[in-house]
């Protein structure tokens, strides 16, 4: 596939999808297994996988991207990143089984916590944490963005939009940030490691079910549905 025809595709499978979405707005958009409701305000280039059922109200900016990974019997590690259009490409031609079987941008995240050049959401990760009053030179694992632990576990689905919210653009939301602080924190590593892929593909299970009189409605829609091959 092309690069550029991996930038102008939108792309369903596996989710509640309500918030409005047109491919000259959203120009790239990828949601596999994830609630999107209609409280969610989209903007361009977004993958989203794993989010649970919510009501939520997000409003996401350019190239921001959510992960919501299922922690043991109860738990979800909440995983922001930022868009990259290697990535879009690499999802599509692999159908998605990409995302399935793990964590999409694991590669992505890389360089210290300290250092400059080191990108996270679309901006050096020390203005990140600067602007989120965090001592980013106290953060376990620091020495990369693989191992360093900063992507918050919660236990309540309410709680994964509040921390979120202020991961993402409302830095100020206090509500968020004492989330973070209160909640243990993994690394990417560890979060490959401690993932449930059976709630995924529990929930996965519950959205095609839920989502599949609309397929049979809306099989000629621009947007790509995709059915899973359930032999």
């Amino acid at each position: 596939m092309m690069e550029n025809d991996a930038l102008n595709a939108l792309y369903v499978r596996d989710s509640e999808m309500w918030a409005t979405v047109s491919q000259a707005e959203q120009a790239f958009l990828y949601v596999d297994n994830a609630c999107v409701s209609e409280q969610w305000a989209l903007a361009r280039n977004h993958i989203l996988i794993g989010v649970p059922m919510n009501d939520w109200k997000i409003a996401l900016k350019d190239a921001q991207c959510v992960q919501v990974v299922a922690i043991g019997e109860g738990a979800w590690a909440v995983c922001p990143f930022a868009f990259e259009a290697s990535l879009a490409i690499e999802l599509l031609a692999s159908g998605g089984q990409r995302a399935v079987d793990g964590l999409p941008f694991g590669g992505q995240l890389t360089g210290s916590v300290m250092d400059t050049s080191t990108l996270f959401l679309n901006q050096q990760f020390v203005r990140w944490a600067i602007a989120r009053h965090l001592e980013y030179e106290k953060i376990e694992g620091g020495a990369s963005l693989q191992t360093a632990r900063i992507f918050p576990v919660v236990q309540d689905i309410g709680d994964i939009g509040l921390v979120l919210r202020w991961m993402l653009n409302e830095p100020q939301l206090q509500g968020g940030r004492l989330l973070w602080d209160e909640s243990p924190k993994l690394s990417l590593l560890e979060i490959a490691e401690a993932r449930n892929p059976m709630r995924e593909t529990l929930q996965r299970q519950e959205f095609f079910r839920l989502h599949r009189p609309f397929l049979e409605r809306n099989y000629a829609n621009q947007v790509y549905h995709a059915i899973p091959n359930e032999g």
